[in-house]
């Protein structure tokens, strides 16, 4: 198993059936930004080359953890023959306060060169740089490039985002740290999810009964 940082070879690792190897990559290599919950938020961008990239001669399953101070998650990273081309965003409103900064992120991967991505906002909604009443916007991305976007305003929702493109890609929602399932509770959590294409989609689910919440 090979583990790409950008187009930099991190780590070669070798497994066999049924065992669990794990490797650690520094928010340096992994994170294609860094900040705190008091940093300005960044401009929607691209950025150029900064996927991790994993490479396995037999098939694989990966998981991703990201640590931060008091709280963490993680995701199933899909494989690219598991990627689609239409997606839709799920994720938890925009906190901010005079000092704090708590928003909900999407990123993009292209695991192919000459990538083209429509995203289309729900109404009502902004990000950094765009803004729903301005209509879609379009996002231009090659092999191993990464487009990232934030809300800004505070309460604002992105979930029912639609992400088209005309090539197989990765989106990745989440926030920074929400209150959940209301900001009465006193401590937020950070989130990470991978979307599903919407083509692996399907019509029956089970789910587990919450005794306090309702819908």
């Amino acid at each position: 198993v090979s583990i790409y940082a950008g187009t930099s070879l991190k780590k070669k690792l070798y497994t066999v059936p049924y065992d669990i190897v794990t490797y650690d990559l520094s928010p340096e290599e992994a994170q294609i930004y860094k900040r705190n919950d008091r940093t300005p938020l960044p401009e929607d961008l691209k950025y150029e080359k900064k996927a991790i990239r994993i490479l396995a001669k037999q098939a694989i399953v990966v998981y991703c953890i990201n640590r931060i101070s008091f709280t963490s998650d993680g995701i199933l990273a899909l494989p690219v023959n598991g990627l689609g081309k239409e997606y839709m965003v799920a994720t938890s409103p925009n906190f901010a306060t005079a000092l704090q900064f708590l928003p909900a992120e999407v990123k993009i991967t292209a695991p192919f060169d000459e990538t083209s991505v429509v995203i289309t906002l729900p109404e009502g909604s902004s990000t950094v740089s765009h803004d729903a009443k301005d209509g879609s916007f379009t996002v231009e991305l090659d092999k191993g490039d990464v487009f990232a976007m934030m809300t800004k305003i505070p309460a604002i929702d992105i979930s029912g985002a639609i992400i088209t493109s005309n090539k197989p890609i990765s989106v990745i929602a989440g926030h920074m740290c929400t209150y959940l399932p209301t900001f009465q509770y006193p401590a937020c959590d950070y989130l990470v999810e991978t979307m599903l294409p919407i083509s692996a989609w399907g019509k029956v689910y089970h789910s587990v009964h919450y005794a306090t919440i309702r819908k």
